[in-house]
């Protein structure tokens, strides 16, 4: 017998939803960037901005810290999703 409780539904989005969808990112990406809304820490779903770019900017102001004799600490919160 098979098992269907390991199963989720899957969306077929028509054509015009993803379009749309893809619009709707753009004008509000567009939006966001030209009124300076987001801040400079926001990494993600911004174009140019990378991975790399976060984790060179998180070990940058480490380093300028532990330079200036700072003290440095953070947080880091998984959340329990797999």
């Amino acid at each position: 017998m098979l098992d269907m409780t390991n199963y989720r539904p899957i969306l077929l989005s028509t054509t015009f939803a993803k379009i749309l969808e893809t619009v709707m990112k753009t004008r509000l990406l567009n939006h966001l960037t030209k009124f300076n809304i987001l801040t400079k820490e926001k990494f993600g779903f911004r174009t140019k901005l990378t991975t790399e770019n976060a984790t060179y900017t998180f070990t940058n102001k480490i380093l300028n810290a532990v330079n200036n004799k700072l003290m440095v600490g953070d947080i880091f919160v998984e959340n329990g999703r797999k």
